[in-house]
């Protein structure tokens, strides 16, 4: 059959069924989906299908074939057009028809026998309200039972998939997940070391991650409880409780932020270090360890609680405002930026220069 005879919309989710057409092979509109998806950038569009069956009963014969529209998709029959179907077409949607029928047209959908439906309170059971993503184990796909603890999925963008069909807001990673498209007012939470979330710029808001490690660059304002900011995290907007810092980590301009009972996860006489935007608006409290401020900018404000640690001001603080608060050695070199150190529970130590360049050559 002709691609001509459809035209793929993802953006709407429907399959239209281009004028002059009558008859249409289900197997073939499924087929040249598959290719429509391999085509320029449309597999960033939900999945349109889901098929089983087909698999050889005696020599020669086969058991028949199943095609599923999932995801909301439908197809659509123009007005003043007659199209036959086959064969079994059907929707995962439960009482919606698969198609959308113009003014003046008619449908005929053959199946060559009733589909069984699994149990929809037993698959709900299944899920526990949470889609399990493991990227070593799991598989590709949308249907029941993939995204089940028994069988996990594979990839982040099939589990929203999942997710949002079936009202579920919780995912349970297994191992490294790379975060390449936006997931908004969800829990994502892991409970093992190697389980990170690898935040590909892209936006995150609303969401909270727990006993995960974070990486990568991402945008909005998170939740993190229990987790470890891995060096080079990005982005810093949100409210981050108990977790450990092993690294550098980046504000944007004009973030808001909060961190709580947070500790330095960098061993020895090092410290993680933090690069503050433009505008950032911080609060550190009940910090332990050390933290060596770089390139504080005009418009920020800070405050560094600390319970024991070491807080260096470094030359590439160039504007905004800091209140040293707690215990700490204080080492003090910004240029520019205004320190408050009322708080501070033991004296200053002043200390010799240093120098951000030499210091960012020296880690590298």
């Amino acid at each position: 059959m002709p691609a001509a005879d459809f035209t793929f919309s993802g953006a709407v989710r429907e399959i239209i069924i281009n004028p002059g057409v009558t008859n249409v092979n289900v197997q073939d509109m499924y087929s040249r989906w598959k290719q429509w998806v391999r085509d320029s950038d449309n597999s960033k569009y939900f999945q349109a299908f889901t098929t089983f069956g087909g698999d050889p009963t005696i020599p020669g014969q086969f058991a028949p074939r199943y095609f599923f529209l999932t995801n909301n998709w439908q197809v659509r029959v123009n007005n003043n057009e007659d199209v036959d179907f086959e064969t079994n077409l059907y929707t995962d949607n439960v009482g919606t028809s698969p198609f959308i029928v113009g003014s003046g047209s008619s449908v005929s959908n053959r199946n060559s026998d009733a589909v069984i439906v699994d149990d929809p309170i037993a698959e709900a059971l299944d899920y526990g309200g949470i889609v399990n993503v493991n990227p070593k184990i799991g598989v590709s796909g949308t249907t029941y039972p993939i995204g089940t603890l028994a069988q996990p999925v594979n990839n982040i963008i099939d589990a929203k998939a999942i997710a949002q069909s079936r009202g579920i807001f919780s995912y349970h990673i297994f191992g490294e997940i790379p975060i390449d498209i936006e997931i908004h007012d969800s829990i994502i939470f892991g409970g093992n070391v190697t389980d990170v979330c690898d935040i590909q710029d892209v936006n995150v808001s609303g969401t909270t991650f727990n006993q995960v490690h974070l990486r990568g660059h991402y945008f909005g304002k998170i939740n993190a409880t229990k987790c470890v900011l891995d060096t080079g995290l990005e982005g810093m907007e949100g409210i981050f409780g108990n977790c450990g810092i092993a690294g550098d980590l980046s504000f944007d301009d004009g973030v808001k932020t909060e961190i709580d009972n947070c500790v330095s996860h960098v061993p020895g006489f090092n410290s993680p270090r933090f690069f503050i935007g433009n505008d950032v608006s911080l609060s550190v409290r009940k910090w332990s360890g050390g933290i060596k401020w770089y390139d504080i900018k005009s418009g920020s404000s800070i405050t560094a609680e600390y319970m024991a640690g070491n807080c260096q001001l470094l030359t590439g603080c160039t504007g905004g405002e800091i209140h040293v608060r707690g215990i700490t050695k204080f080492n003090n070199k910004s240029s520019g930026t205004t320190v408050i150190t009322e708080g501070l529970m033991i004296p200053i130590n002043i200390q010799q220069g240093i120098n951000t360049n030499t210091e960012l050559l020296k880690n590298k």
